[in-house]
């Protein structure tokens, strides 16, 4: 298991298994998240299994799993509303961290609105490797971001390629 931290509220792992749960509570994280259908593959625990072992050790266990596909909007209803209401830090996985790190991209786009800062963060995240370029680019554009209206991310991203921004 690989955890990329996203913010101090938010993280985003790899495939947990019971010997890691543990860790992620003693790591300060409150809620543990699966974005990963049982059903995909036989190669991992079940999640009633490690909800189990995560009650256990204090954290609160929530099932929203996306597959493989792309989420609904009723998955990514349900992903906003734990981000609400449950406890955090939160961490939240699948088998690679791409589906919790898109659900927390499209939930931060949502929440930020047109504050300047939002696609800063949103780069921040493929930087610190939580989100790859594909899927912050898919996701820019399934919620409608348009780089002539925000002008922060390309000057940052030209920066971080030693080239001029226009």
């Amino acid at each position: 298991m690989r955890i990329k931290r996203i913010n101090g509220m938010f993280s985003v792992a790899s495939q947990v298994e019971i010997q890691d749960i543990k860790s992620i509570a003693e790591a300060g994280y409150k809620t543990l998240i699966c974005n990963r259908p049982d059903q995909e593959a036989g190669d991992h625990t079940p999640f009633d299994t490690l909800a189990q072992v995560a009650k256990q050790f204090g954290l609160t266990p929530v099932y929203v799993p996306i597959s493989l596909v792309g989420s609904s909007k009723a998955d990514q209803n349900k992903f906003d509303q734990t981000i609400t209401e449950y406890p955090k830090p939160i961490v939240a996985y699948c088998r690679s961290g791409a589906r919790p790190a898109v659900l927390w991209n499209r939930y931060d786009a949502s929440v930020s609105g047109g504050r300047k800062d939002g696609p800063e963060r949103r780069l921040s995240a493929v930087t610190a490797g939580a989100l790859g370029v594909s899927h912050a680019a898919a996701t820019a554009y399934a919620v409608g971001f348009n780089s002539r209206q925000t002008t922060a991310a390309p000057p940052m991203m030209a920066k971080a390629n030693g080239r001029k921004s226009l």
